[in-house]
């Protein structure tokens, strides 16, 4: 196994707990947004840049919006900008978020 590969499965499995509690953010999006599978192996990959993230995310789901990071479940892959620590609430948060979707939850149709 890769020393990146475990590296960074090291870092996700630190941090699971943490980020899934702060993926609960009840007023931005409603409750049916739950997940769908108990277990899930997923590829990071860190790109250094917001800007970075947003052009890989917008070029995969085709939208023009400020996106932040992404999950692409061909590849079972999220796209996000590595946190600088468990105090990075920020890109955790973002972290979280594109976990919970690769735990099969979808955003609700607006």
């Amino acid at each position: 196994m890769s020393s990146v590969f475990t590296h960074t499965v090291q870092k996700l499995l630190f941090g699971v707990a943490f980020l899934l509690a702060l993926t609960a953010n009840a007023d931005q999006y409603p409750d049916h947004a739950k997940s769908t599978r108990t277990t899930v192996t997923v590829n990071i990959i860190w790109l250094p840049t917001f800007e970075a993230v947003h052009a890989i995310c917008t070029f995969m789901h085709e939208t023009q919006q400020g996106v932040v990071g992404c999950f692409n479940p061909a590849t079972n892959t999220i796209y996000a900008v590595e946190p600088e620590s468990f105090n990075d609430h920020f890109h955790l948060e973002i972290l979280g978020h594109e976990f919970w979707h690769a735990l099969g939850a979808q955003h609700p149709p607006y």
